[in-house]
């Protein structure tokens, strides 16, 4: 008896998520960058590629409408960012990079983690959920960007005697500045 093994030719999606982190609260710039391929297929994709990325909390798309990044279009509803694309990826070939820009927003967990999803373009593989349960793996990326808050300074005053207390001519009034900072330390010299 003979065994008969036949190859089944279909595009098997990847997907890959960097950030050009890390970033810092407010910082102007931020972005990710995600990177679909097709490395390990057997075919060519073909038909509308989809990815889908669920930017984590204090992390928000900083666009409106929709985003055309070399030939994907991306929208946003909330933190779910939906970028689509017919390009077709070739077999053992990385497609475009997607570029998201985000703002990094005061509410951003350090680190602030990130998932993402591929999938369409022939894949015989069903649509998976970004999350940290996505699977196949190879269809699901991850990203943990560090977040360092911005580091406020502020500074109070008061006096001996206190501000509204009559002096005489001579006296002698004591100001104390007082310098508080939050979030880090400073570094170089506070003016």
């Amino acid at each position: 008896s003979a065994a008969d093994t036949d190859t089944v030719i279909v595009p098997i999606l990847g997907l890959s998520k960097a950030s050009n982190g890390p970033w810092t609260i407010g910082q102007t710039g931020a972005q990710y960058t995600l990177t679909p391929n097709n490395t390990a297929g057997t075919a060519p994709t073909s038909g509308t590629i989809t990815v889908v990325d669920v930017l984590p909390v204090g992390i928000t798309p900083n666009f409106t409408g929709p985003v055309l990044t070399n030939g994907w279009t991306c929208n946003a509803s909330g933190q779910t960012v939906t970028c689509t694309s017919a390009s077709v990826i070739a077999v053992g070939a990385l497609g475009t990079n997607i570029v998201l820009p985000v703002n990094v927003t005061a509410t951003a967990a350090n680190p602030s983690i990130n998932y993402a999803a591929i999938s369409g373009g022939g894949d015989p593989d069903p649509a998976p959920t970004p999350g940290p349960t996505c699977a196949p793996a190879a269809q699901c990326a991850t990203n943990s960007t560090p977040v360092t808050p911005t580091i406020q300074v502020a500074v109070s005053k008061s006096s001996n005697p206190a501000s509204g207390t009559s002096v005489a001519v001579g006296d002698t009034i004591t100001y104390t500045l007082t310098t508080v900072v939050t979030n880090s330390a400073t570094t170089g010299v506070l003016t």
